[in-house]
């Protein structure tokens, strides 16, 4: 089943971490203070994941590139995924995500 993981770093921020249904991690969230924030934000992510110009493709230094999804209303970035060689891959990506958090991710 798809699911969010929610995580404490050793530095004491909370993160999730958002698995398929075979358990390819797709999304990671950004770093919050306390676990209820990081509960906010993935209500956040499940509502900012259904329109597609939320997501944005962006291109590392080395030419690889990697998507990140943005609030609609704050423009705040949520999360972030993978790092591929071209952008199909994230375009994969971003339709899993999708798919995922449809199916009750």
């Amino acid at each position: 089943m798809p699911n969010f993981v929610i995580q404490k770093s050793k530095t004491n921020f909370w993160y999730f971490e958002l698995y398929d249904v075979e358990g390819k991690l797709l999304l990671t969230g950004r770093p919050k203070m306390s676990r209820t924030a990081c509960q906010a934000n993935i209500l956040s992510v499940q509502i900012n994941v259904l329109s597609l110009r939320n997501f944005e493709i962006r291109m590392t230094p080395s030419k690889e590139y990697f998507v990140v999804l943005h609030s609609v209303g704050t423009g705040e970035l949520l999360a972030s995924g993978g790092v591929y060689q071209n952008r199909k891959a994230c375009e994969n990506l971003i339709n899993q995500v999708i798919e995922t958090v449809r199916m009750g991710g």
